[in-house]
């Protein structure tokens, strides 16, 4: 805006101030220099080469604005950075970027319940147990990947309860930093190894998750956004104690789970 002001400033000081007063300065006697009075003539031929100057200017602007959009284009195609899911696993050692979730339920107790301190052991005991898995994204382009944002985790569906109670602990969004080329960045999600379940169908369960990604190129002109599904199954194995009553036709049970499969969205 400021830089907008200058222009009109300049342009009404050349257009219109600077005319006038030379035409005033040959009007009106100021030195034995100024003895020609500035005729039409002369008026056409200061403006035409005003406009050709313009002309002139306009032309070098357009070309250097050109110029720098089409480096910037090619930049952002030579630096582009490309994240895609590598691969889910139950383990991975490398020392790289990394951030933990873990799928909660709550936990409540009866206050008059005899048993509430028993029953909150073995529950703080049953919520040690879990299962992780590594969720391994990788810079696949050929630029540094910045601003790398975990934005969004949630459950999308558990298959055998339609009002499930099941949560991702984390807050959000969270920062993962740069990821430079070929390397990689993990989010770890944790599962609890006790899970209430449907006493008619222990074993053809899913728990549906969805994780997306933000980042930015090293010019941060181009910010790209990664979502991705990962299925998890969910096999129950041996009942266990329950820290409190759930739903008729649940149980708790000890559960295994594995990965499934993953869909990028």
């Amino acid at each position: 805006m400021k830089n907008k002001k200058i222009i009109i400033l300049v342009s009404v000081i050349l257009v219109v101030i600077v005319p006038i007063f030379i035409n005033l300065s040959f009007k009106v006697y100021l030195a034995p220099l100024f003895i020609a009075e500035w005729g039409a003539g002369d008026l056409l031929s200061y403006y035409g080469s005003l406009l050709g100057g313009i002309i002139t200017l306009v032309g070098v602007v357009m070309t250097l604005n050109y110029q720098t959009k089409q480096s910037e284009a090619d930049d952002a195609i030579k630096y582009k950075p490309i994240i895609k899911l590598a691969s889910v696993e139950n383990e991975y050692s490398d020392f790289i970027v990394n951030r933990e979730l873990s799928v909660r339920f709550p936990v409540w107790y009866f206050n008059d319940d005899p048993l509430r301190g028993q029953k909150e052991r073995i529950s703080e005991e049953q919520m040690k147990c879990m299962t992780s898995f590594h969720v391994l994204f990788k810079n696949k382009g050929r630029g540094e990947a910045v601003d790398v944002s975990l934005d969004s985790v949630k459950i999308e569906e558990v298959s055998w309860d339609d009002d499930s109670k099941l949560y991702i602990a984390s807050n959000l969004p969270l920062s993962m930093g740069d990821i430079l080329v070929d390397e990689k960045a993990d989010v770890i999600i944790n599962f609890p190894n006790y899970l209430f379940l449907k006493d008619e169908n222990t074993s053809q369960n899913l728990i549906r998750i969805e994780l997306k990604l933000s980042y930015n190129d090293m010019f941060r002109r181009n910010k790209k956004e990664l979502g991705v599904l990962l299925d998890f199954q969910v096999l129950g194995e041996t009942l266990a104690p329950a820290p409190y009553p759930y739903k008729d036709g649940f149980s708790y049970y000890f559960v295994r789970i594995g990965f499934v499969s993953a869909l990028h969205l």
